[in-house]
């Protein structure tokens, strides 16, 4: 039997281009990067927001694919989870391919206490925030955290609690003005 030349490079892409379910399948998906790219440029701010049109409209002008039960744009939604899927099956194939080399089970070796530790913390944090207030519970919290499950120095943790809960009320109840939940001390 004679030993068969494998064809140009060249010879691959015309192979490629001739398969009508290759042709098919990257015109889909260039089509869907292009419009996780584009999508989100032509849509103004204030139309991704629940209440945005009236609920449950067909589709129209201004509205492509209608509306949900929360009087959301479909297409808008549509072209912010577009980028989201492309990253989450972007990552799937990444771990997918390394699967040969050296590949290590990503649960062995977690230190399960300390998983359990956190777990236990932001149970807490849920419990008292409404009770204890966002800086006192969010100094606790990260308090806590430095303390227990990455154990630094005393100055460090109370230094640390204080500006994270802080520089969080800053970032979140002044210049995002999002509603915090106050706790008994009115802060």
């Amino acid at each position: 039997m004679a030993a068969r030349a494998l064809p140009e490079r060249r010879g691959y892409i015309r192979l490629l281009l001739r398969n009508s379910k290759f042709l098919v399948g990257m015109i889909v998906f260039v089509t869907l990067v292009v419009v996780a790219l584009t999508a989100n440029l032509f849509v103004q701010p204030e139309l991704r927001r629940a209440g945005s049109f009236p609920p449950r409209l067909p589709p129209g002008p201004g509205r492509p694919l209608g509306t949900d039960s929360l009087g959301r744009s479909i297409a808008i939604q549509l072209g912010e989870a577009i980028p989201k899927s492309l990253q989450v099956g972007l990552i799937a194939a990444t771990i997918e391919s390394r699967k040969g080399s050296r590949w290590k089970p990503v649960m062995r070796g977690v230190a399960w206490q300390k998983s359990f530790l956190v777990l236990a913390a932001l149970l807490a944090y849920a419990f008292l925030l409404p009770r204890l207030g966002f800086i006192l519970c969010t100094a606790i919290f990260v308090a806590f955290m430095l303390k227990v499950v990455k154990p630094q120095g005393w100055p460090v943790v109370i230094v640390g609690g204080i500006l994270a809960a802080l520089g969080t009320y800053v970032i979140f109840e002044l210049w995002l003005k999002a509603q915090l939940p106050s706790g008994p001390l009115g802060f």
